[in-house]
């Protein structure tokens, strides 16, 4: 049995707007999918097997609508900067360096085990350093979107970021480098411009 929310009648305007903001942003059609399991967190990928842009939004976004919004157009923003189908060599680099760290090890040579591992770990660093570079690109190009679309664009998006969780003391002491995201006091301050 589904669970019905009193934000559902709202679902129309949010076909609505995701459809002005792939217009804004010049891209094809994408697929929006309310998630339960997302509670108020968002993911955006391209479905492997059809080809469509694909969104996942947490069901709790629907109780606000400037988070909605916000979340919304974050997730097409990494989609139209070419997040999404961007090459990652540093991954790439990293996984074949740890698999190569292994085969060192298993056949008993520990120091080029050892010069692989840091490679690896030299290699994930620099892919993280860009996946936080994309985030931080992401939030500007949501404003741009949304200003676009004939919406407050910084209001949205600063709303979207102050309402989310705070960072914990691990990832603003240093956490953050070996992360996919940087910290929220970054992510506001690129918005902001300073």
């Amino acid at each position: 049995m589904s669970r019905v929310t009193a934000a559902e009648p709202d679902l129309l305007g949010l076909a609505e707007l995701t459809q002005t903001l792939h217009q804004a942003a010049g891209d094809g059609s994408v697929l929006v999918v309310i998630d339960p399991d997302l509670a108020d967190g968002a993911r955006t990928y391209g479905d492997l097997c059809s080809g469509v842009h694909r969104i996942d939004l947490g069901a709790d976004l629907l109780a606000d609508r400037a988070r909605l919004y916000g979340a919304l157009t974050h997730e097409i923003a990494h989609h139209a900067l070419g997040h999404l189908t961007a090459r990652r060599p540093w991954l790439r680099v990293c996984q074949a360096a740890a698999v190569a760290a292994v085969v060192f090890l298993l056949t008993g040579y520990p120091w080029p085990a050892t010069a692989a591992v840091a490679l690896a770990v030299a290699a994930y660093l620099v892919d993280a350093r860009q996946q936080r570079r994309e985030e931080l690109a992401a939030d500007a190009h949501s404003v741009a979107l949304l200003n676009a679309a004939g919406l407050p664009g910084h209001t949205i998006v600063a709303a979207t970021l102050a309402a989310g969780p705070a960072d914990p003391w691990w990832h603003r002491a240093g956490g953050w480098i070996g992360g996919s995201h940087p910290t929220m006091r970054s992510r506001q301050a690129a918005v902001s411009g300073r």
